[in-house]
């Protein structure tokens, strides 16, 4: 079994994913997730958008990172290899390039050797117990040196026959987490710097007493003095996107479950399609449309993921997610058509308002928007 943490914890099979989010000050808010066989507790609420780098959030003021030093990651590590592959995905679909902080890299290396020579899941240590690096992301961070406004603990914890053999092992992890809505929300989040852990049960000699397991942990930040990157105000983000190859093809759980009241184990769902705007503005999906490009049989999406009907509470106004209703095929080529608009807000102290208009799109005052690409799974 293999758990992922993050802003939510997705098990494919042997897989777990959980993710958990921190805020800057003395902790932060958290989006936990429990052990490899406990349901995630509820995650605290996405915060609201902030404006653009210049204050104000229609501007077209981009501020995505286009290149970043070489990694120091070892040339076979499964840290490079996953680097490599979070870092290609991410810049293919526009979210920009993260930099490795080898502050980060200790905070994970930290988690992931405490999870598993204490046999623990999830993004919380206990003082008490011993390889303690700190309770949570936030401290962590700080303790290896980083001063952080916001940390991101993601992680997947594999369990099972073989698991605690690495090899290929930090990939995976990352398809795993992209698989899931608010992993996928998270990893593709406007952080700039990225530490990450890929750590088995033979490395902290645990398999003989706890078995075989790995632990992939990946820890988003945003230093103290940094600016979060933003694309364009015009700008509307997709992942999967044009020529995105190797997704997964079947999400069966993740904790948050997105899909509140269904088992998504016996009733998993595709390759959910993550769609997102600058933050500071509002996203609404008119229409969408999948399926497969050679057969032409359509997919049947589910309504649209959004802040409003997201009874985790972890979207923001300028994200918005598509979940087929069924797995999708292996190895297979998929067309996506999405329609919407991408709109300004205005925060009236309680919440954040859409105008309805985008001053930024110049071609088009209502802020309409269309999408199509395709997309390969993988197998």
């Amino acid at each position: 079994m293999t758990k992922l943490t993050t802003a939510a914890a997705l098990a494919l099979s042997a897989l777990t994913l959980a993710a958990c989010g921190g805020g800057g000050g003395g902790g932060g808010a958290a989006f936990p997730a429990g052990g490899a066989n406990t349901p995630a507790p509820a995650p605290a609420p996405a915060p609201a958008p902030g404006p653009g780098a210049s204050g104000d959030p229609t501007a077209d003021d981009s501020t995505l990172v286009g290149s970043v030093p070489a990694p120091t990651y070892s040339a076979a590590s499964e840290e490079l290899a996953a680097f490599e592959l979070l870092n290609a995905e991410r810049q293919r679909c526009g979210f920009g390039l993260l930099r490795q902080s080898t502050q980060l890299d200790v905070a994970a290396v930290g988690h992931a050797n405490y999870l598993l020579r204490n046999n623990k899941a999830g993004h919380f240590q206990n003082s008490a117990d011993p390889f303690f690096t700190g309770n949570n992301a936030l401290d962590r961070a700080a303790a290896a040196g980083y001063s952080a406004l916001v940390v991101l603990d993601d992680n997947s914890d594999t369990t099972g026959g073989g698991a605690n053999v690495i090899t290929g092992r930090g990939q995976a992890a990352l398809r795993g987490l992209l698989s899931a809505p608010y992993h996928a929300l998270s990893l593709l989040s406007p952080e700039v710097d990225v530490g990450i852990s890929i750590m088995g049960s033979d490395a902290t000699g645990t398999t003989g007493t706890h078995g075989p397991r790995s632990i992939s942990q990946f820890n988003l930040g945003l230093a103290q003095g940094s600016a979060s990157q933003k694309p364009s105000s015009a700008t509307v983000q997709t992942f999967p996107c044009q020529g995105t190859v190797g997704t997964a093809h079947t999400l069966r759980n993740e904790s948050p479950n997105p899909i509140p009241g269904r088992d998504l184990n016996l009733l998993p769902i595709g390759q959910p399609i993550m769609v997102a705007v600058r933050p500071g503005l509002g996203i609404a999906i008119t229409s969408a449309s999948l399926k497969a490009k050679v057969t032409g049989v359509a997919v049947v999406l589910r309504p649209t993921l959004t802040k409003a009907n997201d009874a985790n509470g972890m979207l923001n106004p300028s994200q918005a997610v598509l979940m087929p209703d069924v797995p999708l095929a292996p190895n297979t080529e998929y067309e996506v058509s999405i329609a919407g608009t991408n709109t300004t807000l205005v925060f009236d102290g309680t919440n954040w308002n859409s105008t309805g208009t985008n001053p930024a799109i110049t071609d088009n005052a209502t802020g309409a928007f269309t999408k199509k690409f395709s997309f390969t799974t993988g197998n």
